[in-house]
C-alpha cells in the first residue's frame, strides 16, 4: 500500500492528497514534509488542495500556519473512514 496518493482534475493544479500511513507532517521551506517511517516524501505546498489523513499523523505549528496561509483543508478520518 502506498504512503500517500494524490488524485486530481485534468485541467487543476492543486490535487487531494492521501495520507494511509502514520508519521509526521511538517513544514520544510515552501513544502509539506510527510516522514514517515519507510521514507520522507516532499509536497510543493502550492500543488495542494486538501488533505485526507487516515493513519495517526503528527503535525507542528508551522505545518499548520502554511496549510492556513495557502487555505488547505485537512480531512481526519477515523478507523472506519468516518471523519
Amino acid at each position: 500500500m502506498p504512503i500517500l496518493s494524490c488524485a486530481g482534475r485534468v485541467n487543476e493544479l492543486k490535487k487531494d492528497v492521501y495520507i494511509f500511513k502514520s508519521g509526521e507532517l511538517r513544514r520544510k521551506d515552501n513544502s509539506l514534509v510527510f516522514e514517515g517511517e519507510e521514507k520522507r516524501t516532499y509536497i510543493p505546498v502550492e500543488a495542494v488542495e486538501r488533505l485526507h489523513v487516515f493513519g495517526k499523523v503528527s503535525m507542528n505549528t508551522d505545518f499548520l500556519e502554511i496549510v492556513s496561509k495557502h487555505k488547505i483543508i485537512i480531512n481526519f478520518y477515523n478507523y472506519h473512514g468516518f471523519y
